[in-house]
């Protein structure tokens, strides 16, 4: 494992002098994507400084085809950024938590198609993007650079605390310490 460097995190912990000292500007664009199951809109936000991206957000509505909302999340450059809202074609909610990188952070709900809660528990929280852990495999294979090899990273989402479980009724099935 290694610890991964970031330049989000010197600015999400000194933006306020950051953004002060520079003149910048920004864009929006709209997209629409489209899968066999569901189709998104995508807003697009970017800030610049002398031609310089700063920092780069896309926020996702996500439904189904007949057009009951699916998800809401948003991403920046890293991944997946903030929190994140799944449903049931029903339109009740699924689950709910916040992601850093692509990562589970705080708190994590999870429930069934009828409605009730089906887990609860949280993810470990960080301090700082950069305090991230990335665990990163070397896949060797033919790949299009002609390396024979590529690296694969995954962040971590590390459970903490207390996991409760229940049945589709309501009833409590377990509860595990991590």
């Amino acid at each position: 494992m290694k610890k991964l460097k970031n330049r989000y995190c010197f600015l999400s912990c000194f933006g306020i002098f950051v953004f002060s000292q520079i003149s910048a500007q920004g864009s929006f664009t709209t997209d629409t994507v489209k899968t066999d199951s569901s189709f998104c809109l995508v807003e697009n936000y970017n800030l610049y400084s002398n031609n310089f991206l700063l920092e780069s957000y896309r926020y996702y509505r996500c439904y189904y085809l007949d057009g009951a909302l699916k998800e809401l999340y948003s991403k920046n450059l890293d991944g997946e950024y903030g929190l994140h809202f799944r449903y049931f074609p029903n339109g009740k909610i699924r689950c709910c938590y916040n992601s850093i990188m692509n990562r589970r952070v705080g708190i994590f709900v999870e429930w069934y198609d009828n409605g009730r809660i089906k887990s609860t528990g949280s993810y470990k929280n960080i301090n700082c993007i950069g305090d991230i852990r990335v665990v990163c495999d070397t896949i060797y294979s033919a790949d299009a650079y002609g390396t024979g090899y590529y690296i694969l990273c995954n962040t971590e989402s590390i459970k903490e605390g207390i996991w409760v479980d229940y049945d589709y009724l309501g009833k409590l099935i377990g509860k595990k310490e991590w």
